[in-house]
């Protein structure tokens, strides 16, 4: 025998060492990396889902003619989306809400002129007169759901407690829009304006900047009794 072939070292078994590994490096790699990114990726479709559930229900209550029906169809419009393919495949759950809906209605009244804000609710209207010549009113929806991991791995170590990963989380959204019929939120007295009537009106109140006193003559602030002379402020007979 040569000396070259008494040094040819033993063939070992690399190959069928690598292929042993490959099967658990395999496990670990699904569990802490493919699927916490699919939970991941489920959390933002569920994100996505609720904002777009808020912004309709407020839509929807700013078109309603009176409070009550404002407050139906957001709870309306709530359930049906959080009900829908969407709703479920984000495994949305309510979490609380007017009637466990998953949202609540506030009624936000903006002074024009100072510019503070004053908000009644939830899911209750104004208790007080409010003069809409003078303020600015809107529907705040605010939503809060429950959402749950697309694949359950409560039970896998270390990610298992982790939200959004592991287990459930809890996300809150906030929207407002303009109520389009302002006379039907409140309960108390409704002004629709902030002129003054003429001194000779006996009914109605003011209307717009101006102001109708009755059917009196035309002035300069508004409308006075009837029969009134166009001077200054429309006085009557």
């Amino acid at each position: 025998m040569s000396t070259a072939e008494r040094r040819r070292p033993g063939r070992t078994p690399s190959g069928s060492s690598a292929m042993a590994e490959f099967g658990p490096v395999l496990i670990v790699a699904f569990l802490f990396g493919l699927f916490p990114l699919i939970n991941m990726v489920g959390f933002g479709a569920g994100c996505a889902t609720q904002l777009f559930l808020t912004r309709q229900c407020a839509s929807v209550a700013g078109t309603q003619l009176t409070y009550d029906d404002a407050l139906n169809a957001m709870r309306q419009e709530a359930q049906k989306i959080a009900s829908s393919g969407f709703g479920k495949f984000a495994k949305l759950t309510p979490a609380g809400g007017y009637n466990n809906c998953g949202a609540d209605l506030y009624v936000v009244m903006t002074d024009i002129n100072t510019g503070q804000s004053s908000v009644y609710g939830p899911n209750q209207k104004p208790s007080s007169s409010i003069n809409m010549g003078s303020s600015i009113c809107e529907y705040r929806v605010t939503t809060r759901f429950t959402i749950s991991p697309f694949l359950n791995l409560s039970g896998v170590p270390f990610i298992g407690s982790v939200p959004m990963i592991g287990k459930s989380s809890n996300i809150s959204y906030c929207c407002e829009r303009s109520a389009e019929h302002p006379e039907g939120v409140s309960t108390g007295q409704f002004i629709a304006g902030g002129g003054g009537a003429g001194s000779g009106g006996s009914t109605g109140g003011t209307l717009g900047g101006g102001g109708l006193g009755g059917l009196g003559g035309l002035g300069g602030g508004g409308l006075g009794g009837a029969g009134g002379s166009a001077s200054g402020g429309g006085s009557g007979p």
